[in-house]
């Protein structure tokens, strides 16, 4: 979909961190190429009491240079706040440190496509059809689990290890796709820390 009518950009970014679209504009390019809209007939987490995990209320994702990520998990919001290159990121618009309930994060198998960013940094395709481990945290634990997708037009299922579906607490949940061989620590933060 390279139409230009269904996407803008700001000029208060650099590209290509600065190109938007909508749910509306999304919906009236797949109009124009004669498809429908599209219905997701599954759900794609289970909401409700999530199994016991090991404590862990502080998480950081080594993405490489400034791209790390980190969490720590606020008992009064039940959320992650969320921190960027060591520093809180916060919505633009609001001030607000942003903090999803729920932190997936999914170890996957990446292909070199050949495809480069503006900055010559390659942008590799991530495998999401298969299994593989998993971690999920939420209410300030870690739940080791599997994630299993059949196909693309299936959603991923999270199981633990006795084939169960894993259940979250409502709210919002950001996935995370690592390479396998990438490092993700957690630990359980002490008063003192």
């Amino acid at each position: 979909m390279g139409d230009a009518r269904y996407f803008w950009r700001t000029r208060d970014r650099r590209a290509p961190h600065n190109l938007y679209t909508s749910t509306f504009l999304l919906q009236e390019a797949m109009k124009a190429r004669g498809e429908e809209t599209y219905h997701w007939e599954y759900d794609l987490f289970r909401f409700g009491e999530p199994p016991e995990g090991t404590k862990a209320s502080d998480i950081k994702i080594a993405y490489p240079g400034s791209y790390a990520v980190g969490y720590h998990y606020d008992a009064t919001t039940r959320t992650y706040l969320h921190e960027m290159g060591g520093s809180p990121h916060v919505d633009r618009i609001s001030g607000v440190q942003l903090s999803p309930t729920t932190v997936m994060v999914l170890y996957v198998d990446y292909e070199d496509l050949g495809i480069r960013d503006m900055a010559g940094e390659l942008s590799p395709d991530c495998r999401v059809v298969g299994s593989g481990d998993a971690l999920v945290f939420c209410a300030g634990m870690v739940i080791p689990a599997r994630w299993e997708r059949e196909d693309i037009s299936r959603p991923i299922l999270f199981s633990l290890q006795d084939g169960s579906e894993v259940a979250i607490p409502p709210g919002q949940v950001w996935v995370h796709l690592v390479p396998k061989w990438l490092k993700v620590m957690y630990t359980e933060r002490t008063e003192a820390g």
